[in-house]
């Protein structure tokens, strides 16, 4: 099992609670799932079961809605840099 926290923001980089949060797993679980976020924005999306010798898993966020927003998968990004903000590789442990 795998699990991926999210931060939604607005387009001032405020944080939005109550935003439902949809998302793939795939490479192994090819499953998805979803989350509601908090009011500092985080939410985590666990994946099921992944296999000891899978291939590493592919999260791809494929919705975000709240009422009153707009969802841009363009403006998406991460913070740390080792992802799209749309799409991030989970590794397996070695």
């Amino acid at each position: 099992m795998a699990g991926v926290s999210t931060l939604v923001e607005d387009a001032n980089h405020n944080p939005v609670g109550g935003a439902k949060v949809t998302a793939t797993w795939s490479s192994g679980t090819k499953s998805s799932g979803s989350c509601t976020t908090t009011k500092g924005g985080y939410c985590t999306i666990t994946s099921g079961r992944i296999s000891n010798t899978s291939a590493n898993v592919i999260f791809t966020v494929t919705k975000i809605t709240k009422s009153g927003y707009t969802y841009d998968p363009m403006a998406n990004h991460d913070s740390a840099g080792d992802s799209n903000g749309t799409t991030m590789e989970v590794k397996s442990p070695d």
